[in-house]
């Protein structure tokens, strides 16, 4: 009884740290857990159908954390979007520095996974970013902290990244 009672409040807890809240995008074929407190913005651009941003912390927050999900026409696996991906930032951002790479299951999906520093305006930024590709999509969902609260906003972003479904 009492590993029963245990488990039950592990489940709780558990469930408590996502609501069921969860962005569907049929039409792209993917879902994806929306942090509990954060603002979600639906079709963001063109290709971002959400962006999620953090609370803000306080009148002086001029950054706020955020979890987006790109995705665009791809033909190929999860690894070589992965290395598109990676590819694309090196050329485009400023002080680009690669910190991490790995793969994680996440469902059915196998997800390509890195870390990387760059500087943006007066920001030193470090991304989280976990890739999939299936039925001829890429997907791409990005991590967004400073250096400074990285670290702060990992477990989230990880949680939020495995989050994803296909649809």
């Amino acid at each position: 009884m009492k590993k029963l009672l245990i488990l039950i409040a592990a489940t709780t807890l558990v469930a408590f740290k996502f609501p069921n809240e969860r962005f569907v995008a049929k039409d792209k074929g993917f879902s994806i857990a929306i942090p509990e407190g954060y603002e979600m913005k639906k079709d963001y651009d063109q290709m971002i159908p959400v962006m999620m941003l953090s609370p803000m912390e306080s009148d002086k927050d001029n950054f706020r954390e955020n979890i987006n999900v790109a995705t665009e026409p791809f033909v190929g696996s999860s690894s070589s979007y992965s290395l598109a991906n990676l590819n694309e930032m090196k050329t485009a951002l400023t002080d680009f520095n690669l910190l991490k790479t790995g793969t994680k299951q996440v469902g059915d999906l196998t997800a390509y996974w890195f870390v990387y520093t760059f500087s943006y305006k007066e920001f030193k930024m470090q991304n989280l970013v976990y890739c999939f590709a299936f039925n001829g999509n890429g997907y791409g969902v990005t991590c967004s902290a400073s250096t400074e609260t990285f670290d702060k906003y990992k477990k989230i972003f990880e949680e939020t990244a495995e989050s994803f479904k296909k649809e």
